[in-house]
């Protein structure tokens, strides 16, 4: 897994926040989170694939959404893993005005990631994982699932 502040630069990081806050959500059968998300198409898709290049992320973005988790949506709580092999997810945080709505992941151990603003985590698929409920407030995130011919896969293949 790899983490990086300040992941958009402040204009685009403002305007996918706006976003997220007015998007419409689609609601989720019997308050479980399946992924409540709007996705993003457009000149605001365009800027953030822009940003993922300028950080080696050149897979074909398969989703990109912002979404929103509030006490009401039940998260699940058993530790998952995304899609197929050889496929990225990219979780960039948009704020932190909540309680709870912790990024854990298992390696050896538990690890939890606190959201900050502006700090995305880019992980493989076989990264067990999930998102602890929100108990106040709204956790905001913008998602994405990139295509086998990204980063952090070509990283960790070698020639031989």
């Amino acid at each position: 897994m790899k983490t990086y502040k300040q992941f958009l630069t402040p204009k685009l990081f403002k305007e996918v926040y706006e976003y997220a806050e007015q998007s419409t959500y689609r609601e989720v059968e019997d308050n479980i989170y399946n992924f409540k998300g709007n996705n993003i198409q457009g000149e605001l898709k365009d800027n953030i694939e822009q940003t993922f290049r300028q950080y080696g992320l050149k897979g074909l973005i398969s989703i990109l959404r912002v979404q929103q988790i509030d006490p009401t949506i039940q998260v699940v709580t058993a530790y998952h893993r995304h899609g197929e092999m050889d496929r990225e997810n990219v979780v960039c945080f948009l704020n932190d005005n909540f309680t709870g709505g912790e990024f854990e992941y298992l390696v050896e151990d538990n690890v939890q990631v606190k959201p900050t603003p502006n700090t995305a985590i880019v992980f493989g698929p076989t990264l067990r994982h999930r998102v602890l409920p929100v108990t106040e407030g709204v956790r905001y995130t913008l998602v994405a699932f990139l295509e086998e011919s990204s980063y952090l896969n070509k990283q960790e293949k070698s020639l031989i």
